[in-house]
């Protein structure tokens, strides 16, 4: 290239825009570097090169000694726009030129710099540096041409930004990300998979997916990640070996990876999610559950629950065998209120004609009540107890309990009851008519043996005949008092006794009983 003229034009750091203007460039000059092509092929060189130059993107020529030699008017247009650039758009200071220098000597073909020229409107440039050098090789000046990249430079700042997010993304997000080439082999894996399994990305990229992550519960035609029918997936169950040796079960999903332009495929992308404390929490609630419902059906109770809507979640078997007539209709998500209009159509429930509907919103009015318990009456003459609980969260527990046999227990106990209440009257009548007649002769006796023993009408002769009169008139006299109690028990049990308190003399009373029970005593 022929060497540039000098101008006046700022040098670096200079003053602004001064003596930047589009300067002529001579085609040939001292020092120029010699072409072949005789003159004619030069003079014609010196013609078009200048115009070429000219219209060329921001160009300029630098002297090693940071002097601007030449400026196109590309470079005149750039300095105007943009004010202070001419200390900035051949190396921004003399140690940068220096730099540049040092390194087209160490022989660099062409040294790239990228410039900010206004940070605050977001332009940037490109500036590309080359050695001019004399007819003996040596350099003595810089050529500088300057491209636009703003939209460059805006879209390395998307991408920049997109990548820290997507990055802050991999490492806050619960799943590790994956990437694999055609042969399904680990290419990328994010920070996370150190958290759930303990292994460092490095350690495993480059192994194949498969040989550490097992797929569960798929039929071999089914298979994921194959290279051959690409298809995309989600959430399906892997078990993998975390670095301690312990089983993690996980949730993969992925989708295949193509070229944008080629529509080559290039692999797989995905996602892992350790559900391990999920799937052992399912397996604990499915076992509970299995056990309640286990617990629930052994109660000898009928038991439902119904939610805060009134619809039924659960029952046992009993609580539908308590209802046979409408049991099919007993399923989970049945309201009550259906529940019971089927058990007044179906006549499982014993209601007075032309009361049913007046039954049905009592009912409805104490199954709004926090707590309730009643007894009803089956058509198949078994008799339910009703109990029914609300929960703090509006459930309603229900328990239905067969009271026949206690049913059926009460009406005995209570026929037995009268049986012997009738039985009981029926003796102290007989106690009573019987006791009235026993004192009639008991009375002669008494009166009579009283005679006999004050010998009223004379004497008795023997003084035996006057001891045993005296033990019939005692005797008489304790059979009278005998009867006069009985007829006090008939009186109790009428509630017509009155009593009479009194002193008495308990020797005469225990030795009047022993004469009666002497014998039987000395028997004994």
């Amino acid at each position: 290239m022929p060497r540039a003229k000098a101008d006046t034009g700022g040098n670096v750091g200079g003053p602004g825009r001064s003596g930047i203007a589009a300067l002529p460039v001579h085609a040939a000059s001292a020092g120029g570097t010699r072409r072949p092509g005789g003159s004619a092929g030069k003079a014609r060189l010196g013609e078009l090169l200048p115009a070429a130059i000219a219209n060329m993107a921001a160009f300029c020529v630098v002297a090693l000694d940071g002097k601007i030699l030449y400026a196109n008017a590309g470079f005149a247009d750039l300095c105007e726009r943009f004010a202070g650039l001419t200390g900035r758009a051949a190396p921004l200071s003399p140690v940068a030129l220096g730099e540049i220098i040092a390194e087209i000597q160490a022989g660099a073909v062409s040294v790239v710099r990228e410039i900010s020229l206004a940070p605050k409107h977001n332009v940037n440039w490109r500036a590309r540096y080359a050695g001019l050098h004399d007819a003996d090789g040596r350099l003595n000046s810089i050529s500088g041409s300057f491209d636009d990249i703003s939209d460059l430079a805006a879209a390395r700042h998307r991408l920049h930004v997109a990548q820290e997010r997507l990055d802050d993304i991999t490492r806050l997000a619960s799943d590790w990300v994956w990437e694999t080439d055609t042969g399904l082999i680990l290419t990328f894996v994010s920070s996370r998979v150190s958290d759930v399994l303990g292994f460092q990305p490095v350690e495993l990229i480059g192994r194949p997916l498969l040989d550490f992550a097992r797929f569960t519960g798929i039929e071999s035609a089914d298979r994921p990640l194959d290279p051959i029918s690409r298809k995309p997936f989600r959430d399906r169950p892997a078990s993998m070996a975390h670095r301690n040796g312990s089983q993690r079960l996980f949730q993969i999903s992925a989708l295949p990876i193509f070229a944008a332009l080629t529509g080559e495929f290039l692999g797989f992308r995905g996602t892992a999610r350790d559900v391990t404390e999920q799937a052992d929490a399912s397996e604990r609630a499915v076992r509970s559950q299995a056990q309640l419902t286990q617990a629930i059906e052994s109660i000898s109770e009928g038991f439902a629950l119904f939610d805060p809507e009134d619809r039924l979640v659960l029952c046992n078997s009993k609580f539908r065998g308590c209802f046979a007539r409408v049991a099919d209709r007993i399923v989970p998500g049945a309201y009550f209120t259906d529940f019971i209009r089927a058990l007044l159509d179906a006549g499982e429930i014993v209601v007075p004609e032309g009361e049913r509907d007046t039954w049905f919103a009592n009912r409805l009015k104490l199954r709004g009540q926090p707590r309730t318990s009643f007894e009803v009456k089956m058509s198949n003459g078994r008799w339910i107890k009703v109990s029914d609980h609300r929960t703090a969260d509006g459930s309603m527990v229900g328990i239905r309990t067969d009271i026949t046999d206690l049913k059926n227990r009460e009406e005995a106990l209570f026929a037995a009851k009268e049986a012997a209440e009738i039985a009981s009257r029926s003796k102290s009548e007989f106690l009573a008519n019987i006791s009235h007649e026993l004192r009639t002769p008991l009375n002669a006796i008494i009166g009579f043996s009283e005679i006999m023993r004050e010998e009223l009408f004379g004497a008795l002769g023997s003084p035996q005949y006057r001891e045993y009169i005296g033990d019939v008139f005692d005797s008489a006299q304790h059979l009278l008092q005998l009867i006069n109690d009985i007829l006090d028990i008939a009186k109790a049990e009428a509630g017509k006794l009155e009593l009479a308190e009194d002193e008495i003399a308990i020797k005469n009373v225990v030795n009047s009983a022993m004469r009666i029970v002497h014998e039987r005593a000395h028997r004994g």
